[in-house]
């Protein structure tokens, strides 16, 4: 009984770490679905008023994604700042 009193606050550690990073995961790839479509959907009633032309639309969703690779370091290595957290 004793061995597993001391296992279970570890047991309850991984479980919350794993729901978090689950929950996390779930809505990265629902970001990554839809990231596409979010220049074209900030973009749209300039377009369809006139204003910017699909040339335009072709560059912002090209800045639009290379921001978005330069920012996925951070939530590709997330489980590693929160081991890191959940060490410190």
């Amino acid at each position: 009984m004793t061995f597993l009193r001391l296992l279970s606050p570890i047991f309850n550690n991984y479980q919350a770490k794993y729901y978090k990073l689950r929950q996390f995961n779930l809505c990265l790839k629902i970001y990554n679905q839809f990231s596409f479509f979010i220049p074209f959907l900030i973009m749209a009633p300039s377009y369809f008023a006139g204003l910017a032309t699909i040339g335009t639309l072709m560059e912002i969703r090209i800045i639009f994604a290379n921001i978005r690779s330069s920012m996925a370091y951070l939530l590709d290595h997330y489980a590693e700042f929160t081991e890191l957290q959940a060490i410190a």
